[in-house]
């Protein structure tokens, strides 16, 4: 009912179903003005409650746009577009009856008889579409079969040539490693008797080599007292000819540096001295070219303004309604205009 009569119709039905009136006034009013929809709506409310067939529900539902279409005439375009600047219920009510005539008239489905023979030409498309997808389907799988059957067909005598090589294979590669395991049984042999052999050997090396380390810890041990005085007179840094070699080094060090710390003093003082001239001498060549700079400026100054006064004594402007441009000077680069005002 909400494709058909949106809102309106939703409504509707679902009071119907519920067993209750209508509770909204779009509902309302489209049940007062196209009876015919609301006989379908409920024959459609019936099925769902009380149980029915498919072809019920669509029977019904025919009979709804077969109403709507009625209505629509009925009432006519007028009062239609009058209906349309409205949003009360009755307008809502008057636009889903036109949108769902306006629809079924598009689809060529005006009456009940068009509106089922419509809809059992789609569901009869749908089943054809889906019994040529399940045949599709089945032909696929089939070619599947066929497919694993014929590759089998070749693989067969294959696997079958093929497995009796494997197994002399696997055969020959047990026995070749039988034969390598009792090739090998004498030089196990050997090896265990040249153990048993060098064992004496290493039992005795063991034991000098643990008497010489016991041997040196004691001799160490027994020289220590002896050592000790003179590791304690020549110890670095704590010992006293430790401190003494120290102090030598420090000592050269100082002599070997105190020549360069002079030399590089002295040149230091010189040049500090050496600047100071030169700025005094900068300040005193500042001081006698001031007045040559003045007097230049004041000169230039002075071409300037006779430049222009001989400019405007010019008789040739006297005559022109224009002032005379300026000749173009040259310039390194090309030609340049002064502005004019």
């Amino acid at each position: 009912m909400n494709a058909k009569f949106g809102k309106a119709g939703t409504e509707m039905y679902q009071a119907q179903i519920m067993g209750i009136a209508p509770q909204t006034e779009a509902a309302r009013n489209l049940m007062a003005l196209a009876p015919e929809v609301a006989r379908a709506s409920q024959g459609m409310a019936d099925v769902a409650k009380n149980g029915g067939t498919v072809a019920d529900t669509m029977r019904y539902s025919s009979q709804a746009t077969e109403g709507a279409v009625q209505a629509s005439k009925k009432y006519g375009d007028a009062l239609k577009g009058a209906m349309s600047f409205r949003t009360d219920g009755a307008a809502q009510a008057i636009n889903a009856l036109g949108m769902s005539a306006l629809q079924a008239e598009k689809a060529g489905r005006t009456t009940s008889e068009k509106e089922l023979l419509a809809r059992a030409k789609i569901a009869d498309e749908q089943k054809k579409r889906q019994e040529s997808q399940a045949k599709d389907m089945v032909s696929a799988q089939k070619n599947l079969q066929e497919f694993g059957q014929a590759i089998l067909t070749v693989v067969g005598p294959i696997v079958a040539v093929l497995t009796p090589v494997f197994s002399l294979l696997g055969a020959v590669v047990g026995g070749v490693a039988s034969v390598i395991k009792a090739i090998a049984i004498p030089f196990i042999v050997l090896g265990n008797i040249i153990g048993a052999l060098l064992t004496p050997f290493k039992v005795a090396f063991n034991s000098i080599t643990e008497g010489i380390s016991a041997t040196m810890t004691k001799l160490s041990a027994m020289i220590e007292p002896v050592i000790a005085p003179f590791r304690k007179l020549f110890e670095s840094g704590q010992g006293t000819f430790g401190k003494f070699f120290g102090y030598l080094g420090d000592f050269a060090g100082f002599m070997l540096s105190l020549p360069f710390k002079i030399i590089f003093g002295t040149l230091g003082l010189v040049i500090d001295s050496v600047s100071g001239v030169f700025t005094v001498l900068g300040n005193v060549i500042s001081a006698v070219l001031t007045p040559f700079e003045l007097l230049s400026k004041g000169f230039s100054t002075l071409l300037d303004s006779i430049a222009t006064l001989m400019k405007g004594l010019n008789p040739l402007d006297w005559f022109s309604s224009s002032p005379a441009k300026e000749k173009p000077k040259m310039a390194l680069g090309g030609i340049v205009n002064r502005p004019t005002n």
